[in-house]
């Protein structure tokens, strides 16, 4: 089975966070929203400074990670607040 392979970027810290794996762009962007709406999270507290990314894919049967040549913008965590 292949799976998405998302990172979540810190404009300010200039820098992609641990990637994280979804089914679906849908999946990764629900799993962002609620990160975002989590005051406690870092996200939630500076949601103009965190943007999800697309990477690639990853094939948990061969152990291979596919990834894209240019990192594709999904969304802006400030995006899901309104």
């Amino acid at each position: 089975m292949t799976r998405k392979v998302y990172t979540v970027r810190d404009s300010k810290a200039e820098v992609f966070n641990n990637p994280f794996y979804q089914t679906t762009h849908g999946e990764a962007e629900r799993t962002f929203k609620a990160l975002a709406q989590n005051k406690e999270s870092m996200v939630g507290k500076y949601p103009e400074d965190y943007d999800l990314y697309y990477i690639g894919e990853f094939d948990d049967v061969k152990g291979n990670i596919m990834t894209l040549d240019t990192p594709q913008h999904i969304v802006k965590a400030v995006q899901l607040l309104t």
